[in-house]
Order: C-alpha cells, then sequence, then structure tokens
C-alpha cells in the first residue's frame, strides 16, 4: 500500500522553468506610456497621451490623433497613421511637425453576463518630429480608462 506523503512533488523550480518557458513574457518595455481618453465614436478623434518617455515624465504631455477607436480592430499591425499630433501643457498646445503612429496591439476585456468587450488597452510604435527639429521615436503602451457613467454620444 502506497502512502500519499511518498508521491514525490516535482521542485518549484522545475514548475517555475515549466512556466517561463510555456508563459511568453516580453523581454522590452515600452519606451514610452500614457493613455486615450474617452472620445465619442464618431463626433470626435481618438488621442494618444503620451505622459512617460524613456522613464522621464513629461513636462508636457505629447498628444498624438490615432484611428478612431471604433475601428481598432481592423487596424493591420503594419500600417503606420501619419496624423497631426501637439505638445502640449495643461492650457495650451503647440503642433509638432511630423508625428505617426502604429497600432500593434490591442488589449481587451470579455465583461460576463452580458458578453461586451471593452478595449483596456493599446500599444505599438511612435515617430515624433518636434518643431525644434528634436526627434522621438520608440514604443507605447496606453491604458484605455473606462467611460465615464455620464458620458453620453449623440
Amino acid at each position: 500500500m502506497m502512502r500519499l506523503d511518498a508521491v514525490k512533488r516535482p521542485p518549484l523550480t522545475l514548475l517555475l522553468l515549466t512556466l517561463f518557458i510555456t508563459v511568453p513574457i516580453r523581454v522590452e518595455g515600452a519606451t514610452a506610456t500614457g493613455y486615450v481618453p474617452f472620445s465619442c465614436p464618431m463626433n470626435s478623434h481618438s488621442k494618444l497621451h503620451l505622459t512617460l518617455v524613456d522613464g522621464h515624465r513629461l513636462k508636457r504631455e505629447l498628444v498624438l490623433l490615432i484611428p478612431e477607436s471604433q475601428f481598432w480592430g481592423v487596424v493591420d499591425p503594419k500600417d503606420w497613421y501619419e496624423n497631426p499630433g501637439e505638445d502640449c501643457s495643461s492650457d495650451r498646445c503647440e503642433p509638432i511637425a511630423h508625428s505617426r503612429v502604429q497600432i500593434v496591439h490591442i488589449s481587451n476585456t470579455l465583461r460576463l453576463p452580458f458578453r461586451r468587450v471593452r478595449t483596456t488597452g493599446i500599444s505599438g510604435n511612435f515617430e515624433i518630429e518636434l518643431r525644434d527639429g528634436r526627434k522621438i521615436a520608440g514604443s507605447f503602451s496606453a491604458k484605455v480608462p473606462k467611460p465615464p457613467k455620464e458620458a453620453g454620444c449623440a
């Protein structure tokens, strides 16, 4: 008769190694982070607000126009979108000389029991040329906060 405590369990290191091999881990982090605030579909443009670049909080947010959020499910991750951008402080914005954005991944969450899908984040790449000639480029990761309860789009 075999006792239950006599059964050998795999060591913890073997389990962790198996987990690291089977679960993809992103090695490189985003060079910029930010958010995409709520906007009414078809009434206004979606805007990517970059607030942190290379580990430094920006004094002025970089705001880039991106494809409308309701079309994120059909964007091709190989396509770049060239739209005007702005260098913004809390009270005023100045145009950026040139900007373009590539949306590579869209994170969604499924809300049960109603089975509504909500976008929680996007990531991709960006290139910016400021009016003074400085260039900023890299990858980004942006959160998409929940829309406000009082948000009603006409």
